[in-house]
């Protein structure tokens, strides 16, 4: 798959994440709990690449680290800068958007966190959850996507 090249200016955090409607992102109690805290109020720029890749089979977290060779978590900040860029124009180009995980790993402190979104047909937002690495398996049709 054809990797996107994604550059974002600085932008406040508080304008991406939100609880209504008309949020770009809504998140989940374990994303405001484990990366929202770790973010400043303002995001910096990113100028990168992002790769994805859609699973052939049903892979855990630890079997897609492991095929994927240039597959590094993102930081949190580069990961959230990118959802800015994925969640607004990109995201029917893409991301999946019938209601299938769009799976990320995001490296905070020690510990890898597993960051998915979702959009479903009837919403205008995007949800946000994030899992601990290596609670779940993943099945055929989801996409992950890194930083290249």
């Amino acid at each position: 798959m054809k990797n996107l090249k994604i550059t974002t200016l600085p932008f406040p955090r508080d304008s991406l994440f939100g609880q209504s409607e008309s949020s770009r992102v809504r998140c989940g109690d374990n994303f405001q709990r484990l990366i929202l805290p770790a973010l400043p109020e303002t995001i910096p720029s990113f100028d990168g690449e992002v790769g994805r890749i859609c699973l052939a089979k049903e892979m855990s977290d630890k079997e897609i680290v492991a095929e994927v060779e240039q597959l590094s978590p993102f930081e949190p900040q580069a990961y959230v800068a990118v959802i800015w860029a994925l969640a607004g124009r990109h995201s029917d180009d893409f991301l999946l958007t019938n209601s299938l995980a769009n799976v990320a790993y995001v490296q905070l402190d020690l510990r890898i966190l597993v960051p998915h979104m979702y959009k479903w047909k009837y919403q205008k937002s995007w949800a946000l959850y994030v899992d601990e690495f290596g609670k779940t398996n993943w099945p055929p049709g989801r996409l992950v996507f890194f930083q290249v």
